[in-house]
């Protein structure tokens, strides 16, 4: 850890471990890696401000299995440093918690100060501190991302389980995922019903595309009724359509679709494209 005018450095290790043969498909590789960068993604846009510092680097390529060394560089005010999220542990922890739900819904969740308390229907508990708990159940997108990589792993004969290691100064925190644990956990679960009291309710407009989501791994960006909002898309139809280039942007502007909206306490909170009627 490195202090320098009144900011901190500080660095983590992210090491990721594919089990099996030294050697690795490619596409295995580039579809785990697009996986674990939008994951990364994700917690450090909640985790730190517009005026603070943060990268991630690849530093090292190993065999024995075949093995990739991420390293995450913090640079931020030493005033907020002591409050600062850990951004690989975050990410560790999430990994931990949806192995241990194994692909199910918790039977209980239990908040106990600045911690939850996750229990799974096999008898999995899982301690893991309040805001990663309420950035993983508040965004979709992570579950998906992680539930990508799984299924991508498993569907790759060479790959016989993956780990993720987070080092912190001495501390290395390690999660293993075996074959039958990347299989149970290749279907997101609904995290967002866990965060609080949540209603649904059906609403039907234009939206204006402002960033399509042409890689399948992110959410679209949309104005609607005068606000930006972030939506997945259910519409496989139209999908397919955006994937073989038959619809292509910025030539569509616009979707007509209906859409199902989760709030809380009355306020939005996430949205989901059920239907594209129509497009221009």
């Amino acid at each position: 850890m490195l202090i320098k005018r009144g900011y901190v450095m500080k660095k983590e290790t992210l090491t990721l471990r594919f089990k099996g043969e030294n050697d690795i498909d490619i596409e295995t590789l580039s579809k785990s890696l697009d996986c674990v960068v939008a994951v990364l993604g994700k917690i450090a846009d909640s985790s730190i401000s517009e005026n603070d510092f943060c990268k991630f680097k690849v530093k090292n390529i190993e065999k024995g299995s075949f093995m990739i060394t991420i390293e995450q560089i913090v640079d931020m005010a030493t005033v907020l440093f002591p409050l600062m999220p850990p951004i690989l542990e975050s990410f560790n922890s999430i990994v931990e918690l949806k192995k241990n739900l194994g692909g199910q819904m918790p039977v209980e969740v239990i908040h106990e100060g600045n911690n939850t308390i996750v229990k799974s229907c096999v008898g999995n508990v899982t301690y893991i501190d309040n805001r990663t708990y309420n950035l993983y159940t508040r965004d979709s997108s992570i579950e998906k991302c992680l539930s990508e990589l799984s299924k991508t792993i498993s569907e790759d004969g060479e790959r016989t389980g993956f780990s993720i290691a987070v080092t912190d100064d001495k501390t290395v925190k390690t999660v293993e995922m075996d074959k039958d644990d990347l299989i149970r956990t290749r279907n997101p679960i609904d995290v967002e019903s866990l965060n609080g009291d949540i209603t649904e309710q059906e609403a039907t407009g234009v939206l204006t595309v402002r960033k399509p989501d042409l890689l399948g791994n992110s959410k679209w960006q949309f104005k609607f009724l005068g606000r930006t909002i972030n939506a997945d898309i259910e519409d496989e139809n139209f999908l397919k359509k955006v994937k073989e280039k038959e619809i292509s942007f910025p030539l569509v502007s616009k979707l007509n679709a209906k859409m199902r909206v989760r709030l809380k306490n009355g306020d939005p909170i996430s949205y989901t494209v059920i239907e594209v009627k129509s497009y221009e």
